[in-house]
């Protein structure tokens, strides 16, 4: 981190909508690359993983408009569908 003082590690929950407010402010761009990626976790618990993935980046983007941030680059979990056993793409 020496070789970029200008970078600040914040640590909290995205869901937070204090830690969303100090990582982002003064910020021209915001990387955002939090989620909860499990498949099988978000068929355990939908309303968790839902509340990190959705309404948190949903948290993410309002505070970044409000903070007057220039970009949001997001990146989300490679596989976002779960093929259920019930499915025929799973019977073949």
């Amino acid at each position: 981190m020496a070789k970029f003082p200008k970078f600040t590690l914040v640590e909290g929950s995205i869901v937070d909508p204090g830690a969303a407010r100090r990582a982002i402010e003064g910020a021209t761009w915001v990387f955002h690359l939090a989620a909860i990626p499990s498949v099988p976790l978000s068929m355990q618990e939908p309303e968790r993983t839902t509340a990190v993935n959705v309404g948190g980046t949903v948290n993410v983007l309002e505070t970044a408009r409000n903070a007057g941030v220039q970009r949001v680059v997001s990146l989300a979990p490679a596989r976002r569908t779960a093929t259920l056993p019930s499915s025929p793409s799973a019977r073949r």
